[in-house]
């Protein structure tokens, strides 16, 4: 889903703000898909959590526990607060994430891509939403 959406941060000079533009991506061309904003670049987990919430429904939640009928996404960030994964849980509560290029990768529990580089960081928000289909 969130791959054939591209975001854009924009800086506002009017307002002095910046507003993060989205695009959805198909067949090769780029549709204007609406404005976030204003965000704080300085504080691109916030954006990240803003961006799940309007394109996917997603709101934070307190627990990485299973919890029956939700789907679940984990962002990671690195010591600097920077983004630099997310991982979506699955129907049995085991996680998945697509390692750039590579394949996409099962792991039991968030711990496992956490750490120094070359790991991700540190799990610094957990988002859920209805699974599609169940409710």
């Amino acid at each position: 889903m969130f791959s054939k959406v591209v975001a854009r941060l924009v800086r506002c000079h009017k307002r002095g703000e910046f507003l993060l533009q989205l695009h959805r991506v198909g067949g090769g061309r780029a549709k204007f898909r609406g404005v976030v904003g204003p965000v704080c670049p300085w504080s691109w987990l916030d954006t990240f959590v803003r961006l799940y919430e309007i394109e996917g429904g997603y709101k934070p939640c307190e627990s990485d526990d299973l919890e029956l009928g939700f789907e679940k996404v984990a962002i990671y960030v690195d010591g600097n607060g920077e983004v630099t994964h997310a991982a979506r849980q699955t129907e049995d509560g085991a996680w998945t994430s697509k390692l750039g290029e590579w394949e996409d990768i099962a792991h039991k529990n968030l711990d496992a891509l956490t750490g120094e580089d070359p790991a991700y960081g540190a799990v610094a928000k957990v988002l859920k939403r209805l699974r599609p289909g169940s409710g």
